[in-house]
């Protein structure tokens, strides 16, 4: 993810009231061929949300700027899957602050960046200074099993901007998400995990277009490329796939693989890519696995 490097830059938005109803307007308003009308209704209660309480960047409305910064003209891929709404539920941490400042998900994917700042004399990184890595532990409950990962953004010995993802074999479309970090006691012994700990929950959804091309099926998102097939080998998790879309072709990099073996013989498979920079899944028009192309149009 060192590409994430390149399009960060320090944003610290603020809006007036009548600004936040004409950018969730906006937003809303942008046109998608294929995508439901759920993201308007979201969008729309999310701008009346704006004494936060407990509520995380409920809004989301700077999450789509944060996403612009990472990602330039292609976070606006991103539209459909950007989590408008996020409740912390804990909040005791003694050495550093966390916010929430971007969401995202598919049926198969959760994507969060985070803001981390030292306090109370802290700082972090101690061993290796700026990467905020070294000092939280997370966890990312999303009611399935599956892999993830964290990336450092940008960072100092006082703040750090993260990104952390997960890889869920399960549909996960309308579960609620428990998102957790928590503080090491010291950054030497990271199997040492203290009570001290926030928590944010939030619910999955993002759109995905669904295909199903001899007995396997895929899902497109921004974010991620899922197969899932019975009885049918797709590829290797550590080969690349080959996205092509109208205009160009993207090379992605290793994903994740499962398996489930049952009595019979048989077994279902599931492969999941991840996509560092979002695409537009209209514009896919085939897909490249380990010498297979499945021509979605």
């Amino acid at each position: 993810m060192k590409e994430l490097e390149r399009y960060y830059e320090e944003i610290n938005p603020e809006f007036t009231a009548e600004e936040l109803t004409k950018r969730v307007i906006s937003k809303a308003e942008m046109p998608k061929k294929r995508f439901s009308s759920r993201f308007i209704g979201i969008a729309a209660a999310a701008a009346a949300v704006m004494t936060l309480g407990v509520t995380a960047a409920a809004s989301g409305l700077g999450y789509f700027d944060v996403f612009s910064n990472l990602f330039g003209e292609k976070a606006e891929n991103l539209t459909h899957n950007i989590l408008e709404e996020a409740e912390v539920i804990r909040n005791d941490t003694e050495k550093m602050d966390f916010e929430l400042v971007a969401a995202a998900a598919d049926k198969h994917r959760v994507l969060v960046i985070v803001d981390v700042t030292a306090k109370n004399g802290f700082k972090l990184g101690e061993n290796h200074i700026g990467d905020a890595r070294a000092d939280f532990w997370y966890d990312i409950d999303a009611q399935s099993s599956g892999g993830g990962s964290v990336s450092l953004v940008e960072g100092d010995e006082n703040s750090a901007r993260v990104m952390l993802w997960m890889n869920c074999t399960d549909d996960i479309t309308d579960r609620e998400i428990i998102f957790t970090l928590g503080e090491y006691q010291v950054t030497e012994r990271t199997d040492r995990e203290t009570d001290k700990q926030w928590q944010v929950k939030f619910t999955a959804y993002g759109e995905s277009i669904e295909y199903e091309i001899d007995d396997v099926k895929i899902s497109v998102s921004p974010i991620s490329v899922w197969f899932e097939s019975k009885n049918k080998v797709v590829g290797n998790d550590w080969l690349p796939i080959t996205i092509i879309t109208k205009d160009d072709s993207i090379t992605t990099g290793y994903g994740s693989k499962g398996r489930q073996a049952y009595a019979d013989g048989g077994y279902e498979e599931q492969l999941i890519y991840s996509i560092n920079e979002p695409i537009d899944p209209e514009s896919v028009i085939a897909i490249e696995v380990q010498g297979t192309r499945y021509d979605l149009k």
